[in-house]
């Protein structure tokens, strides 16, 4: 029970983190301006999780470097930040999304194991069906368009429209498309896979934690 409560406080807290994110986010695009604190929290999320793939990756003195040239980047750039707070918070987005689609996309091909059907395999044990293997492949293209998607709209929107409306879309609108894109995804599970092979919504989450055990394990070659 205790490790129960555990895991659900740390959701609580990583959900609760991401709100404030975005919260503080929308406010200083469209602001117009900001201090030196509302900088670092903007660049904070794309360094972390550069530094968290680096340090799950065979190619960890590369992502480093990376880091260390992004944060080189952002010094450089400070002043032009400062006075244009939008662009910092934009580049996060649109990286984010981008990294993300590679994530998923790249598992497609060279004969990887599709990124979904790799977190599908840790509740289909021992062997997965191959109706499930070709839905989760299936599965994977979708989440890889849905994140170049959101970062084709978030780059028009920027380009385009009035920074409040893009900041709208970036800042309040990315976590509930990503909860519609993940709840959609469940209900046509529902109608496509039969009841003896399907899995819940919590299953899934389970799938996703225990996947967290074996990093660079989605990208090993099928046999």
């Amino acid at each position: 029970m205790t490790e129960g409560w555990a895991a659900y406080l740390r959701g609580f807290l990583i959900a609760a983190s991401g709100l404030a994110y975005y919260l503080v986010a929308h406010y200083t695009s469209a602001a117009g301006n900001a201090g030196l604190p509302a900088a670092l929290f903007g660049a904070f999320p794309l360094i972390a999780i550069i530094l968290a793939l680096s340090w799950r990756s065979g190619r960890r003195a590369v992502l480093i470097s990376a880091c260390i040239l992004l944060v080189a980047a952002f010094a450089a750039l400070w002043p032009r930040l400062q006075a244009h707070p939008s662009w910092m918070y934009f580049l996060q987005h649109l990286l984010g999304n981008l990294l993300l689609a590679y994530l998923f996309g790249r598992s497609l091909f060279g004969g990887r194991q599709a990124l979904v059907s790799y977190f599908a395999s840790f509740v289909h044990r021992p062997t997965m069906s191959p109706r499930v293997a070709r839905y989760t492949r299936q599965v994977t293209v979708g989440w890889t368009v849905f994140f170049l998607s959101v970062a084709g709209v978030s780059a028009l929107l920027f380009a385009l429209a009035p920074v409040e409306s893009w900041s709208v879309f970036a800042n309040l609108l990315s976590l509930p498309l990503i909860v519609c894109m993940f709840l959609g995804e469940y209900l046509v599970r529902r109608q496509v896979i039969p009841a003896h092979e399907r899995t819940s919504i919590a299953d899934s989450i389970r799938a996703y934690r225990m996947s967290l055990g074996r990093p660079g394990a989605a990208s090993e070659k099928r046999r």
